[in-house]
């Protein structure tokens, strides 16, 4: 897999500006990226990182024209299976929580794939 696809394709699906950074996590021990294709092209995607029994899963995106379509729902349990095979018993993930006039499509994505709410955390940024 292209490693300036992948964290480009995060980028643009997320809005997020370091794609080279994004980039480095492909092919880095404990790390499997994902890409979701339509055809041949790729329209998402979704990394994991796996440590023991472990696994956090995060870059999950898809570029905006090919929302609502259940791309992300099949990120997620393909990196779910991925991690399942590599013997994880607990998954990580966070997302922002819906609020009032603001839903979450991540949040509800995850929760209807079997994640539950554990907590709430602050985030700051300059």
């Amino acid at each position: 897999m292209p490693a300036a696809l992948f964290g480009s394709m995060m980028c643009k699906g997320s809005s997020f500006p370091l794609a080279s950074l994004l980039s480095a996590i492909v092919d880095k021990g404990g790390w499997s990226c994902f890409f979701a294709l339509d055809g041949g092209t790729p329209i998402g995607t979704g990394a994991v990182y796996v440590s023991g029994t472990y696994a956090w899963l995060g870059g999950g995106t898809t570029l905006p024209e090919f929302r609502n379509r259940g791309v992300q729902k099949a990120l997620i349990q393909i990196r779910t299976d991925h991690g399942i095979t590599q013997g994880v018993s607990t998954f990580v993930v966070e997302t922002e929580v819906p609020s009032l006039g603001k839903p979450s499509i991540s949040y509800e994505n995850l929760r209807k794939m079997g994640f539950r709410h554990a907590y709430n955390r602050k985030n700051f940024k300059l």
